[in-house]
Protein backbone atom coordinates (compact mmCIF):
# COMPACT_ATOMS: atom_id res chain seq x y z
CA UNK A 1 0.00 0.00 0.00
CA UNK A 2 1.40 3.58 -0.93
CA UNK A 3 -0.82 5.65 0.94
CA UNK A 4 -0.17 7.50 3.98
CA UNK A 5 -1.85 7.04 7.34
CA UNK A 6 -1.89 8.67 10.80
CA UNK A 7 -4.28 7.32 13.49
CA UNK A 8 -4.25 9.31 16.69
CA UNK A 9 -6.14 7.74 19.87
CA UNK A 10 -6.89 8.25 22.84
CA UNK A 11 -6.55 5.58 25.92
CA UNK A 12 -8.91 5.71 29.04
CA UNK A 13 -11.50 3.19 27.90
CA UNK A 14 -9.33 0.13 27.32
CA UNK A 15 -5.80 1.18 28.29
CA UNK A 16 -4.76 4.63 29.37
CA UNK A 17 -2.50 5.20 26.28
CA UNK A 18 -4.59 3.95 23.16
CA UNK A 19 -0.95 1.72 22.53
CA UNK A 20 -2.75 -1.18 22.07
CA UNK A 21 -4.79 0.14 19.39
CA UNK A 22 -1.96 1.60 17.40
CA UNK A 23 -0.21 -2.04 17.93
CA UNK A 24 -3.09 -3.63 16.74
CA UNK A 25 -3.60 -1.84 13.59
CA UNK A 26 -0.32 -3.13 12.77
CA UNK A 27 1.30 1.12 13.47
CA UNK A 28 4.80 0.91 12.98
CA UNK A 29 6.54 4.53 14.23
CA UNK A 30 4.60 5.08 17.21
CA UNK A 31 4.92 8.42 19.57
CA UNK A 32 3.26 7.86 22.51
CA UNK A 33 2.61 10.72 24.88
CA UNK A 34 1.61 9.87 28.40
CA UNK A 35 -0.12 12.54 30.42
CA UNK A 36 -2.08 10.12 32.26
CA UNK A 37 -1.17 11.56 35.41
CA UNK A 38 0.12 9.13 37.14
CA UNK A 39 3.53 7.70 37.88
CA UNK A 40 6.03 7.36 34.78
CA UNK A 41 5.73 4.12 32.97
CA UNK A 42 2.94 2.73 35.43
CA UNK A 43 0.13 2.97 32.15
CA UNK A 44 2.95 2.20 29.93
CA UNK A 45 3.40 -1.09 31.48
CA UNK A 46 -0.11 -1.93 31.12
CA UNK A 47 -0.24 -1.23 27.62
CA UNK A 48 2.82 -3.45 27.02
CA UNK A 49 1.62 -6.09 28.88
CA UNK A 50 -1.99 -6.58 27.02
CA UNK A 51 -0.13 -5.46 23.64
CA UNK A 52 2.18 -8.89 24.75
CA UNK A 53 -0.78 -11.08 25.98
CA UNK A 54 -3.37 -10.35 23.11
CA UNK A 55 -1.35 -9.31 20.14
CA UNK A 56 2.02 -11.19 21.00
CA UNK A 57 3.80 -8.08 20.11
CA UNK A 58 6.46 -7.31 22.47
CA UNK A 59 8.22 -3.65 23.17
CA UNK A 60 11.44 -3.36 23.85
CA UNK A 61 11.97 -0.51 25.92
CA UNK A 62 14.76 1.17 29.09
CA UNK A 63 12.60 3.57 30.81
CA UNK A 64 15.58 4.15 32.95
CA UNK A 65 16.10 7.86 31.42
CA UNK A 66 12.47 8.87 31.71
CA UNK A 67 12.48 7.63 35.63
CA UNK A 68 12.53 10.76 37.74
CA UNK A 69 15.40 10.80 40.40
CA UNK A 70 15.05 11.85 43.64
CA UNK A 71 16.03 15.14 42.83
CA UNK A 72 12.73 15.41 40.72
CA UNK A 73 14.20 15.46 37.08
CA UNK A 74 14.59 12.69 34.48
CA UNK A 75 17.29 12.96 32.49
CA UNK A 76 15.34 12.97 29.06
CA UNK A 77 11.83 13.65 28.03
CA UNK A 78 11.27 10.96 25.90
CA UNK A 79 12.70 6.85 25.61
CA UNK A 80 12.89 5.38 22.38
CA UNK A 81 12.15 1.26 21.94
CA UNK A 82 11.78 -1.40 19.14
CA UNK A 83 8.15 -2.81 18.40
CA UNK A 84 8.77 -6.83 17.65
CA UNK A 85 6.65 -9.43 16.42
CA UNK A 86 7.95 -13.17 16.09
CA UNK A 87 11.35 -12.06 17.25
CA UNK A 88 11.52 -9.72 14.04
CA UNK A 89 11.44 -5.95 14.82
CA UNK A 90 8.48 -4.31 13.51
CA UNK A 91 8.45 -1.05 14.44
CA UNK A 92 9.63 2.09 16.57
CA UNK A 93 7.95 3.17 19.74
CA UNK A 94 8.67 6.29 21.00
CA UNK A 95 7.91 6.98 24.75
CA UNK A 96 7.23 10.32 26.15
CA UNK A 97 5.98 10.83 29.65
CA UNK A 98 5.10 14.15 31.75
CA UNK A 99 8.28 14.34 33.65
CA UNK A 100 9.88 16.85 34.13
CA UNK A 101 13.44 17.40 32.75
CA UNK A 102 16.46 19.71 33.15
CA UNK A 103 16.16 21.70 29.86
CA UNK A 104 12.43 22.37 30.61
CA UNK A 105 11.17 26.21 30.12
CA UNK A 106 12.52 28.40 33.47
CA UNK A 107 8.61 29.21 34.50
CA UNK A 108 8.11 25.50 34.24
CA UNK A 109 10.68 24.78 36.95
CA UNK A 110 9.70 27.90 38.90
CA UNK A 111 6.37 26.42 38.94
CA UNK A 112 7.13 23.13 40.13
CA UNK A 113 9.00 23.98 42.92
CA UNK A 114 5.79 25.98 44.22
CA UNK A 115 3.59 22.87 43.41
CA UNK A 116 5.68 19.40 44.16
CA UNK A 117 3.09 17.17 42.62
CA UNK A 118 3.79 18.73 39.00
CA UNK A 119 3.69 17.28 36.77
CA UNK A 120 1.64 14.49 38.35
CA UNK A 121 -1.41 15.97 38.53
CA UNK A 122 -4.77 13.66 38.64
CA UNK A 123 -6.55 13.68 35.50
CA UNK A 124 -9.61 13.65 37.73
CA UNK A 125 -9.03 17.36 38.78
CA UNK A 126 -10.40 19.07 35.66
CA UNK A 127 -10.12 22.42 36.92
CA UNK A 128 -6.59 23.86 35.94
CA UNK A 129 -5.40 27.63 36.84
CA UNK A 130 -3.50 30.21 33.97
CA UNK A 131 -0.39 28.95 35.28
CA UNK A 132 -0.85 25.50 35.89
CA UNK A 133 -2.47 25.40 32.52
CA UNK A 134 0.59 27.39 31.19
CA UNK A 135 3.22 24.77 33.23
CA UNK A 136 2.13 21.60 31.50
CA UNK A 137 1.74 23.33 27.92
CA UNK A 138 5.21 24.81 27.83
CA UNK A 139 6.19 21.34 29.45
CA UNK A 140 4.31 19.83 26.66
CA UNK A 141 5.93 21.63 23.87
CA UNK A 142 9.18 21.14 25.06
CA UNK A 143 9.01 16.96 25.51
CA UNK A 144 7.68 16.93 21.81
CA UNK A 145 10.05 18.85 20.49
CA UNK A 146 12.51 16.94 21.96
CA UNK A 147 10.91 13.49 20.86
CA UNK A 148 10.58 14.96 17.04
CA UNK A 149 14.37 16.12 17.00
CA UNK A 150 15.77 12.65 18.14
CA UNK A 151 18.78 12.17 15.71
CA UNK A 152 19.74 8.07 14.40
CA UNK A 153 22.84 7.82 16.38
CA UNK A 154 21.12 9.34 19.92
CA UNK A 155 18.74 6.14 20.15
CA UNK A 156 18.27 2.67 19.19
CA UNK A 157 18.49 2.47 15.58
CA UNK A 158 15.28 2.66 13.69
CA UNK A 159 14.13 -0.80 12.05
CA UNK A 160 14.68 -0.92 8.10
CA UNK A 161 12.05 0.93 6.12
CA UNK A 162 12.31 3.92 8.59
CA UNK A 163 13.47 7.00 7.96
CA UNK A 164 12.23 9.75 9.61
CA UNK A 165 9.35 10.57 12.09
CA UNK A 166 7.23 11.21 8.40
CA UNK A 167 8.51 7.45 7.34
CA UNK A 168 5.78 5.92 4.63
CA UNK A 169 3.38 3.48 6.04
CA UNK A 170 1.16 3.87 9.10
CA UNK A 171 2.61 6.13 11.74
CA UNK A 172 0.48 7.01 14.76
CA UNK A 173 0.68 9.17 18.25
CA UNK A 174 -1.26 8.07 21.54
Amino acid sequence: MDARFLYVTDGGHYENLGLVELLRRGCSNIYCFDASGGTPAAALGDAIALARSELGVEVELDPKHVTEGEDGFAERSCAVGMIKLGGKTVGRLVYVPTVLTRDAPWDVRAYSEENPIFPHHSTADQLYTDQRFEAYRALGVCATRNALGLKDGDYPPQPAGLTTPAATGPEAAA
